[in-house]
């Protein structure tokens, strides 16, 4: 199951990169965390949903915050100002920050496979976006900005699963992402509209220069 979910998510680099030539980043993840949103909350609910304590409600805003709100815009600006490629690489910094903060924030045990397994994708990752051995290729970290917020994104939707590890083994995960969405959505609001109003709609994907082309998605 999380196989096929990551190879529907992978999808949506490209389609989030044709949509940000019209729609702007922050408005982008607003309008997916409010469908989602309303989405999931028209499906049934098993059961009587058990109330959360005030440090779980405190968790689920800051899943919504930091995993959604927080984690979609950057992934949104970095993918218009860097490469749908690059965000689909960069995106192994997800996992690879539960791993290094799972044993400060859960108290669980980083294994030394964790630890090596770790460090070959950071550098196998590296040297595919920084299109190269550093010294030796022709451009050195070609979209660097975009890149940098990616990585931010990165460590934002890894906040989302170890602030919601604990929350999740008590309460179920339906109600717990609706909630968390919302919170999402409600913490975006006000930067979708200062940017939808400052910008006019228009993306914040740059526009390539005369003479020359794209070379990469």
């Amino acid at each position: 199951m999380l196989l096929g979910a990551n190879i529907v998510y992978a999808t949506s680099y490209v389609a989030a990169r044709m949509t940000l030539q019209s729609v702007p980043p922050a408005m982008l993840a607003f309008l997916r965390l409010v469908i989602a949103s309303l989405v999931l909350a028209s499906l049934p609910r098993r059961g009587s949903a058990q109330p959360l304590s005030r440090g779980d409600h405190q968790a689920v805003a800051w899943m919504g915050i930091l995993g959604f709100a927080a984690a979609y815009v950057c992934s949104n600006w970095g993918i218009a100002h860097s490469t749908a490629t690059n965000a689909a690489l960069l995106i192994t910094v997800e996992p690879l920050a539960m791993i290094l903060l799972s044993p400060w924030y859960l108290g669980e045990r980083l294994s030394r496979r964790e630890a090596v397994g770790a460090g070959l994708t950071i550098v196998g990752s590296m040297v595919l976006v920084v299109n190269g051995i550093p010294g030796v290729t022709e451009t050195l970290l070609p979209h660097w900005s975009g890149d940098l917020v990616l990585v931010v994104a990165g460590v934002a939707y890894a906040s989302y699963s170890l602030l919601g590890r604990r929350v999740l083994q008590r309460h179920a995960p339906l109600g717990v992402t609706i909630r968390s969405l919302v919170w999402g959505a409600v913490a975006l609001a006000p930067v979708a509209a200062l940017e939808w109003a400052a910008g006019g709609g228009r993306s914040g994907r740059p526009r390539p220069s005369p003479g020359r082309s794209i070379s990469r998605s």
